[in-house]
């Protein structure tokens, strides 16, 4: 089974529906920024692990298991790139602790949607199922972007130990390679990224030229690929011959953020 087919089985298998740690951690968050008022810690964090469960280890358990495989993965699939990618490599750590950290960033709406059910149904005295009622409203909002951080987290790790690979085996050139993107309106429209880069068939480029490119949601571009949930990856490319490598950028409006892409000329 190739690396792609592989993440993609295991990408599948991540379940994050429930958002339990999230919302205790937000919780809290918001409790020592002083926005739920005066009441003790305690009593806010013991309401909202009651209202929705304490998975806390259990989950962040199974994304730490998905994380170490995918590195599994890594070192299997680019066995020719050289010496074997580890945890401690400097940059596939400290990718790592910056995407952990944004485990529930919430947009700020939704924040305060899960105060203000927090807030309320403490101070008002609603009982545990009333509360569970108003959790359970916020609905998809929560539960489905926990799965979009927990699944998106997966994949960007896995990309900065390719890259952490292939810098060691000194290969700087790599291609943006995976499914056809989707050029059609609505929500199962791929980002502007990649169907821009996929309009040519040249779409190998030197890691300086990645360092370049714009997203227009989430960067590095050599890590985030496309932005959120992105199904593509930067490929090492130990074939490419660079005597004619020639690039330049052009930017693409995408609403009121702008892409930045590569061209060969």
């Amino acid at each position: 089974m190739s690396y792609q087919s592989e993440l993609a089985a295991l990408l599948n298998s991540l379940d994050f529906s429930d958002a339990a740690d999230v919302i205790v951690d937000k919780v809290i968050g918001l409790y020592e920024s002083g926005w739920l008022g005066d009441k003790p810690l305690s009593a806010y964090e013991d309401a909202a692990r009651l209202v929705v469960g304490d998975d806390l280890k259990k989950i962040r358990a199974e994304a730490e298991r998905k994380l170490n495989e995918v590195i599994r993965l890594v070192n299997d699939s680019y066995a020719d790139l050289g010496s074997d990618v580890a945890r401690s490599a400097s940059e596939v750590q400290a990718l790592a602790r910056t995407d952990l950290k944004d485990w529930g960033n919430y947009s700020k709406g939704t924040i305060e949607s899960i105060a203000r059910v927090a807030r309320t149904g403490i101070l008002g005295g609603d009982s545990v199922d009333e509360m569970r009622g108003k959790f359970e409203a916020l609905g998809d909002k929560v539960a489905g972007f926990a799965d979009t951080l927990a699944k998106h987290t997966v994949k960007t790790n896995g990309q900065a130990c390719i890259v952490a690979k292939a810098n060691e085996a000194e290969v700087f050139y790599y291609a943006y390679t995976g499914p056809p993107p989707r050029d059609v309106k609505g929500p199962h429209r791929s980002h502007v990224f990649c169907i821009e880069t996929y309009k040519y068939k040249k779409r190998t480029f030197h890691l300086d030229d990645i360092k370049q490119m714009r997203n227009g949601q989430r960067e590095p571009v050599i890590y985030n690929r496309g932005g959120w949930r992105c199904r593509h990856s930067w490929e090492p490319d130990t074939f490419y011959n660079p005597e004619k490598h020639s690039v330049y950028f052009i930017t693409v409006p995408d609403g009121k953020r702008d892409v930045k892409i590569g061209r060969h000329n």
